[in-house]
């Protein structure tokens, strides 16, 4: 390269530049270790910036197999942030900075990449995440598509819903979900008065209830009025390893059974006692060595925690009854507002399905219902239809499809309702410690 100017007084020219006299005598390696050095600073700059990115989900759930993060908004950015400030920088307000706005900004400022049609390190980095899970969603719904074939029916609509994930099975398939609300309610919107979460195939040798939830995720995206004002998650196929197993089986790739492994109170005092004794130690019923070791067990639980639902409805085989688990559930008499309303939801299901009946079971060790109804106080519906046989799977769905739209639509705040409940329980004990004396 040639360059065109004079040299100032104190310098001097060799070959084709022109250095200082004090900074000719630099040798090429320490050049090399400046070059070295600029890279350096560029990594801990990135470094930082990824720093404040796990601060800033410091209080999200931690989930060590995700390929991504499980909030579907992220976060903002905490106001210490103070990148390297620069006269071309695009300007973002701080307020509505979200971390991959910070990640863009950043980037951009640091490696110079501002007049590449926005485009910066992180960009492609977010972008080759999408890709890769948009194809691990589309190999899993080819094989469900393989999987519908070999029990006679049609093409599953897996391929035509906008499935997310964050967590993966034990053997790598995706634990697909979808937030229905996400459809219709801005970021700016106030969140939905009511939720309810759905799942189906926690025992995929169950496998009508799988065809049962895939076809009502698929009625939910079609008709955006069953869920108007209000927020559904679907999760169709909790435990998919099971699911394309030859012959498909209730355990996990692990032999576990997902809906023995919650950590409730009882599980290690009971879980595996009652195995062994009410169960015979059958393997199609194994709680695990330690409760929530399974990530199908994780992902329904992160759905819980991160959703908050007002109430589950979870879809098996073949028993055929609805169980309801909840406030209020093996209780006779004296029940309070909260229960009678948070237990009217298995009624409400049972008389849009043919009166289907309802039965009140008790609470086993490291199951849903026990998890989810009797600990959180979410009221649970556990919907058994009476077969496995793929050949009822178009029946059920006329059967039952109006139940479970049913179970959206019930008006039931359980966070209000959980407030007042608390607050009438204080206001009787005060009462009650005011008057013993």
């Amino acid at each position: 390269m040639q360059f065109d100017f004079n040299p100032r007084p104190g310098m001097t020219l060799r070959g084709n530049s022109a250095l200082p006299v004090g900074v000719e005598r630099l040798s090429h390696g320490v050049l090399v270790k400046a070059k070295v050095s600029l890279s350096l600073l560029c990594s801990f700059a990135v470094a930082a910036v990824l720093g404040v990115s796990s601060f800033a989900y410091a209080e999200e759930p931690y989930f060590p197999f995700t390929d991504a993060m499980p909030s579907p908004v992220a976060p903002s950015v905490p106001s210490i942030v103070s990148p390297v400030v620069s006269s071309n920088a695009p300007v973002v307000e701080r307020e509505d900075r979200t971390i991959m706005a910070e990640f863009r900004v950043l980037s951009r400022r640091l490696f110079g990449f501002a007049n590449l049609s926005g485009i910066s390190v992180f960009d492609a980095i977010g972008s080759a995440d999408a890709v890769k899970k948009a194809q691990r969603i589309s190999a899993l719904c080819e094989k469900i598509d393989e999987r519908y074939r070999s029990l006679g029916w049609s093409r599953s609509p897996c391929s035509n819903l906008p499935w997310t994930y964050d967590r993966v099975s034990e053997k790598g398939y995706p634990l697909v979900y979808w937030d229905y609300s996400a459809l219709n309610w801005g970021k700016a919107e106030p969140p939905p008065d009511e939720s309810t979460v759905v799942l189906g195939g926690v025992h995929p040798d169950e496998n009508t209830p799988i065809h049962l939830a895939f076809r009502f995720a698929e009625a939910l995206h079609k008709d955006a009025s069953l869920y108007a004002q209000r927020r559904v998650v679907v999760a169709p196929i909790v435990n998919p390893d099971g699911f394309f197993m030859f012959p498909a089986r209730r355990t996990n790739a692990n032999g576990i059974d997902l809906n023995r492994n919650f950590g409730t109170r009882d599980w290690w005092a009971s879980a595996n006692r009652w195995w062994k004794q009410r169960r015979n130690s059958d393997p199609r019923h194994f709680p695990g060595a330690a409760p929530e070791t399974e990530e199908g067990t994780r992902f329904q639980v992160d759905l819980l925690s991160r959703y908050e639902p007002d109430k589950v409805v979870s879809i098996h085989a073949p028993l055929g009854f609805l169980d309801y688990d909840g406030p209020g559930d093996n209780k006779r008499q004296n029940l309070s507002e909260f229960e009678k309303e948070a237990r009217d939801l298995a009624y409400v299901v049972s008389r849009n399905s043919n009166n289907y009946r309802v039965l009140d079971f008790q609470f086993y060790p490291g199951s849903l219902g026990n998890y989810a109804g009797n600990e959180r106080a979410i009221p649970t519906v556990t919907l058994e239809l009476t077969s496995t046989n793929p050949r009822f799977a178009d029946k059920y769905w006329r059967e039952f499809f109006p139940g479970l739209r049913a179970a959206v639509k019930y008006e039931f705040k359980r966070s209000i309702l959980v407030r007042h409940e608390t607050l009438s329980l204080q206001t009787s004990q005060q009462q009650g410690t005011c008057c013993q004396n």
